[in-house]
């Protein structure tokens, strides 16, 4: 509702530039007030300028259809009752992209569709029988659980059903075995769940430019996986990369035709057109159109370059692809980190580094990060642990002792019954996170509380005065 005058009492990690704008927005009434005052209430004047000087973040549409969400349709698709209802609302998801006007991208949203479902099919998380028709099956359901931490959730359920979380969980016994297996669950899973990425070159001395690196109780930097899990890893990327390399060209054969007929995009700065250029070595068009190699799916920069269709990483397809071509990293079954020039970033390790300190100083100082950043990436963290710990709970099968107190109570076992080791130890993980950000947050608030106390103090001062 509109307003005279907007108020914010009190600072807080949500008050950002966006939600700023969107309340200041609120002052002032049509045709009631000449101006809308905005009046900030203990907030430090430096937050104050930076919430007014700051630019809108831009807002962009993104492509409709992830493994993610083909998991989910199928999800729905197998649990309600009515197919033929069921097909119609899952339909519209393919048919009205509304986010771009433009013809081709339905056509891509089906094309991406079909590969989504064979690289689920490939995973292993859903299967088809002609009576049940398709289904989600095996970790599937956890993936599902886990939709919001996509592309990672796919990632995760792939190393759990490789067991290696049981590997790491090996040694879950006595307190320095425990704390010693959870850390290498925070480390592993830091590599797939909100990353932050550094520049290129990026070493932990120069993150901790002021301070001693032998005296810091941080990494930094993620220290790179086990050579098991990075195989893993990278077997799946390859894997994902064929079928989607294959999924692009497919979409761009219908237009095919249609390129042929001179209507090839044009070179970036130039703006030039070389479909229908004769390839001769006489004039500078012609050497251009010497140069470019067969391809489909490059842009023609590109094929001028001398690439063809066949891809290294994810991050050289999203940027190398004609422009007509919908490409969203970020809808990417891909665990990779690439800046423009196609090498590797080094990943903050600002959520392993947070479990073994607990400290919001040290985030700030040693990771580089701001106190509203590193308050939002861990609240994050902390819905995403404890959905894993729900959900392992769920997926893996109980314990002997929990099937016979089940069947001679009739009710459910409780928590602190034998378990599952990697269950408890997801468990025992997401409790201590959520206790070191519960403290974190208390130690937030009873700061911004003596602060206001004392300008209370210094405005009764100043009155007396």
């Amino acid at each position: 509702m509109p307003a005279r005058t907007t108020v914010f009492c009190g600072d807080s990690p949500n008050l950002n530039p966006l939600r700023y704008r969107q309340m200041a927005g609120r002052a002032g009434r049509r045709g009631y007030d000449n101006i809308g005052n905005v009046v900030f209430v203990g907030i430090p004047p430096k937050k104050v300028f930076r919430l007014m000087t700051s630019s809108l973040v831009s807002l962009h549409g993104h492509f409709p259809m992830t493994p993610t969400v083909a998991l989910r349709m199928v999800n729905h698709y197998g649990k309600v009752a009515a197919k033929s209802n069921s097909q119609m609302m899952l339909a519209n998801i393919l048919k009205e992209p509304f986010f771009k006007n433009r013809e081709d991208i339905a056509t891509q949203a089906k094309f991406h569709f079909r590969f989504s479902l064979q690289y689920l099919l490939e995973q292993d998380l859903i299967k088809y029988s002609p009576e049940k028709d398709l289904q989600v099956h095996g970790s599937g359901a956890l993936a599902v659980h886990l939709r919001f931490a996509q592309p990672g959730n796919i990632l995760f359920v792939r190393l759990w059903d490789e067991g290696l979380f049981d590997e790491i969980c090996e040694k879950f016994q006595g307190r320095s075995g425990q704390q010693e297996t959870l850390r290498k669950l925070m480390l592993v899973m830091s590599h797939i769940f909100f990353r932050q990425p550094l520049p290129v070159g990026t070493t932990k001395e120069s993150l901790l430019v002021d301070l001693d690196p032998t005296e810091s109780k941080s990494y930094g930097i993620l220290p790179k996986l086990p050579e098991k899990i990075q195989r893993i890893i990278d077997d799946q990327s390859k894997s994902a990369l064929r079928l989607y390399a294959s999924y692009i060209k497919h979409s761009c054969l219908p237009k095919q035709e249609a390129q042929q007929l001179h209507e090839t995009e044009p070179l970036p700065i130039s703006s030039l057109k070389c479909s229908h250029i004769e390839a001769t070595p006489t004039t500078f068009l012609g050497k251009l159109a010497a140069a470019r190699i067969p391809a489909i799916v490059r842009s023609e920069y590109y094929r001028m370059s001398g690439h063809s269709d066949d891809f290294a990483s994810f991050s050289e397809m999203c940027d190398t692809v004609k422009p007509n071509l919908n490409m969203d990293l970020d809808a990417m079954p891909a665990c990779e980190m690439k800046d423009h020039q196609l090498r590797d970033m080094p990943i903050n390790a600002y959520a392993s580094d947070f479990f073994r300190h607990g400290s919001l100083s040290l985030l700030i100082k040693e990771n580089g990060l701001t106190s509203a950043k590193a308050w939002y990436l861990l609240k994050q963290w902390s819905y995403l642990l404890k959905d894993i710990a729900k959900g392992v709970k769920e997926l893996r099968k109980p314990t002997e002792k929990e099937v016979e107190y089940e069947q001679y109570y009739g009710e459910s076992p409780p928590d602190n019954m034998e378990k599952n080791e990697t269950v408890k130890a997801f468990a025992l993980l997401n409790t201590q996170f959520q206790e070191l950000f519960t403290n974190w947050n208390k130690q937030q608030t009873n700061e911004r509380k003596k602060m206001e106390e004392i300008k209370k103090q210094e405005i009764q001062k100043f009155e007396e005065d």
